[in-house]
């Protein structure tokens, strides 16, 4: 498993820095878990850009607020 940092939200755009420097591949889902996601502890996201610099660009398939 391959584990982020949420760096950037924009509405239902979110980048995520991967400091390993191994990024997931586009369409790919992502999790947001625990105290940090807003609807029942986990928040949905996929992957549409690499944007270089160990971050990827994604859209959340939920509400992010209160993220």
């Amino acid at each position: 498993m391959i584990e982020g940092t949420v760096k950037e939200i924009i509405g239902v755009v979110i980048d995520v820095d991967f400091t390993g420097g191994e990024l997931p591949p586009i369409y790919n889902a992502l999790e947001v878990n625990g105290d940090d996601a807003p609807t029942d502890g986990r928040l949905v996201l996929e992957v549409q850009q690499h944007l270089g610099e160990n971050l990827v660009r994604c859209v959340a398939m939920d509400a992010t607020d209160g993220l």
